[in-house]
């Protein structure tokens, strides 16, 4: 976690130690790219927007996943045997 409390994504560390965010990795994905990225449907991605503390950022129009605590919202999930 860095100190703002954010896991980053990616394993590559800096001169302190601390985890680096992959630059490469967009910092919202839409539903088909988190779906795409989880190996889910889009329907499984709309299901889980209903669920407590899915990152999503939802305006009128859209609807963003931001990266990094949607792989933390996964691994959660992983480690409580959620599906």
């Amino acid at each position: 976690m860095d100190r703002r409390g954010v896991e980053p994504v990616g394993d590559e560390r800096d001169w302190d130690g601390e985890r680096q965010v992959d630059m490469g990795a967009p910092l919202l994905l839409t539903k088909q790219q988190a779906a795409a990225w989880a190996q889910v449907s889009v329907d499984k991605i709309q299901e889980w927007m209903h669920e407590d503390g899915f990152p999503a950022i939802k305006t009128p129009r859209h609807v963003r996943i931001h990266t990094q605590l949607f792989q933390a919202w996964l691994a959660e999930r992983a480690k409580a045997g959620a599906s």
